[in-house]
């Protein structure tokens, strides 16, 4: 009896996927489009995929929201936990990346010549597989960080009057507002990434964070005023 509700209930979360998959195909097309250059569509797609199946099994009517809706939440919710660790992973590349171009000028001004591979590896006290495979993911143009494709969008957080065009013909205030940001707690950063980049609301942010929607607004105010803070020689330029 058990065996036979367990294969009712698994034809049923098939059935819900199989509806449902052409969700997961426009939320992971639209976040696609910001984070393309270091992860890949089929990712984000087998990311959200995971995402719709753990909503098609936990879904309750009786919670209230549509289906679409609580399986959006979960859809975006799988997607940005593969964007962090992503992210994640890029920013140590971006970091061995700088150290290995900051090594490679000092060996150049000290020899009087460009250093080899071997000699940058030594100095740096790296194997020489070590030292290839971080190459290897510079070549392959992964070493743009998740903060880094998202300081397009944040351009606009600092107020609602700045007018892009401006800010990104002012190269002091973009580099302003770069450090400004960096000063946000992770929270902070996460919620205004979900509102700004990933147009969550609220509601939808607060189930993605396991947080009330009240604390989702209290973070945003503060990292509003945190960031004007830090703007505020910049405010002729706003």
């Amino acid at each position: 009896m058990k065996n036979q509700r367990y294969q009712e209930q698994s034809k049923d979360v098939n059935r819900i996927v199989l509806k449902h998959e052409g969700l997961v195909r426009r939320i992971a097309y639209k976040m696609h489009s910001r984070v393309s250059t270091f992860i890949e569509l089929d990712d984000l797609l087998q990311s959200g995929l995971e995402g719709l199946v753990d909503a098609a099994q936990k879904y309750s009517a009786v919670e209230g929201a549509s289906f679409e809706s609580y399986a959006s939440i979960r859809i975006k919710g799988s997607i940005l936990d593969l964007i962090r660790r992503c992210g994640n992973l890029n920013r140590s590349t971006v970091q061995a990346k700088q150290m290995i171009d900051s090594k490679r000028a000092e060996l150049t001004a000290e020899y009087g010549r460009n250093p080899t591979d071997e000699e940058i590896a030594t100095s740096l006290r790296l194997s020489m597989d070590e030292y290839y495979s971080w190459t290897r993911l510079f070549e392959a143009n992964v070493s743009e960080s998740l903060s880094q494709s998202y300081d397009e969008y944040s351009m606009v957080f600092a107020a609602p009057r700045i007018e892009p065009e401006r800010i990104i013909d002012s190269q002091s205030l973009r580099g302003a507002l770069v450090k400004a940001l960096k000063t946000l707690t992770t929270q902070q950063a996460q919620v205004l990434q979900l509102y700004y980049v990933e147009e969550l609301n609220i509601y939808e942010i607060a189930k993605v964070l396991d947080i009330t929607p009240g604390r989702v607004s209290q973070i945003k105010s503060e990292a509003f005023k945190l960031l004007k803070t830090h703007l505020s020689d910049f405010k002729d330029d706003i």
